[in-house]
């Protein structure tokens, strides 16, 4: 067999010898790749970035026991700013149906939430989030005309992310064909 130099310089005899692993390289290379990959699962975790806030109990309570004195979306976002992390089972069916009642019942406060959503990019995906199939169908229904017939040009962007959602959640619930 005819010696050649390999990638690092070094005399390597036929193909067999280049293809062995190079030991010093391989422990470089995973010297570099550990910490790398460890604070890419942190971070994907939430753990890194502090993201992970837990709802503990009271926060849990004093969250059900606030939908009862929601009554303007100001209160929701409030309630969104303090409890976001507590969004989930019946507190979360909680602000669903307030989105519902203000949304289908309570269409000339839109304005007002327009203001808020345009200003608190979160809040306003917090709402559209809440559009959801636990809805009524004649509430939903209602949203939908309200959004496509009634709609103030201080909402505009907003009713459409409202259309958006709602055809998603239609195409979602319609029967395969």
């Amino acid at each position: 067999m005819q010696a050649t130099a390999g990638r690092n310089g070094a005399s390597v005899e036929g193909r067999a010898a280049s293809a062995a692993p190079d030991p010093e390289r391989w422990a470089d290379n995973m010297k570099a790749g550990v910490p790398f990959a460890i604070i890419l699962l942190l971070s994907c975790t939430g753990v890194a970035t502090g993201d992970a806030k837990v709802c503990s109990r009271s926060e849990a309570i004093a969250a059900e026991k606030g939908l009862a004195h929601l009554h303007s979306w100001a209160d929701l976002q409030q309630a969104f700013r303090t409890f976001a992390h507590c969004d989930d089972g019946a507190i979360a069916e909680g602000y669903s149906d307030f989105c519902m009642r203000m949304l289908s019942r309570h269409w000339s406060d839109v304005a007002a939430l327009a203001k808020l959503a345009e200003s608190d990019p979160s809040f306003r995906s917090f709402v559209l989030r809440h559009i959801d199939e636990t809805w009524l169908k004649s509430e939903f229904d209602l949203a939908v005309q309200n959004a496509t017939s009634r709609c103030p040009n201080s909402a505009r962007a907003l009713c459409t992310d409202i259309l958006t959602r709602t055809t998603e959640l239609g195409e979602r619930d319609a029967p395969a064909k």
